[in-house]
């Protein structure tokens, strides 16, 4: 059994990849940022999510948790702080990968979850549906780095979009509720559904959109 000692982690969002598989900047300041936050006498490591964006057309040969990993030993991590969780492929899939991997299994109850500011209202609302009242995570911003005033507005009307969609979609879900999270994810979520439905098919549509 955990104890208060023990529980907390580190949890860095997975951010895309240069052409060269190399942590984009904004993905950098999201490592950046934990690096700054992890201290061994506290932490139990930290956890790098993701194993890219689906919605990513490039192909790469490592994952982004991999690749952030390479990152983070570059600034001197220990490797043995260091976890990758390379099943995801988008935010949803981040909490709830890293849940059934790393913190259920350890105890991990004090999760802090870093990602950059423009992505944050997301990545809380899907990380406090998937973790249940048994967690208490932590929320830190890292700066928007490596992005124009244009790309930001761009991506924060992505990520409204986004997050709306997901409020109407998880109304009344009870938080934690991993049977319809995992039922979710492998039949409805557009990065691993075999087929779309129209809703989600939209959805993709207006996000397109806001990239043309």
């Amino acid at each position: 059994m955990a104890t208060e000692r023990n529980r907390f982690v580190i949890v860095c969002l997975g951010g895309g990849l240069t052409e060269q598989d190399w942590p984009s900047e904004k993905f950098r300041a999201r490592l950046d940022k934990s690096y700054e936050l992890f201290t061994p006498d506290i932490h139990n490591g930290i956890i790098i999510t993701s194993r890219g964006t689906f919605r990513d057309s490039h192909p790469h040969t490592i994952t982004e948790a991999g690749a952030g990993g390479l990152y983070l030993e570059g600034r001197g991590v220990d490797l043995r702080y260091l976890m990758v969780e390379d099943q995801s492929m988008d935010t949803l899939s981040n909490a709830f990968f890293t849940r059934i991997r790393y913190l259920a299994p350890n105890g991990w109850l004090r999760p802090t979850i870093i990602t950059n500011e423009f992505h944050m209202p997301l990545a809380r609302f899907l990380f406090e549906m998937v973790l249940d009242g048994n967690y208490t995570p932590d929320f830190v911003t890292a700066p928007n780095a490596g992005i124009s005033d244009e790309e930001l507005e761009r991506w924060q009307k992505h990520e409204s979009e986004m997050l709306n969609f997901y409020q109407r979609k998880f109304a009344g879900v009870r938080r934690g509720d991993m049977a319809f999270l995992e039922d979710y994810i492998y039949h409805h979520d557009p990065a691993y559904a075999k087929a779309v439905d129209q809703e989600h098919q939209e959805l993709t549509e207006r996000v397109q959109a806001i990239w043309k």
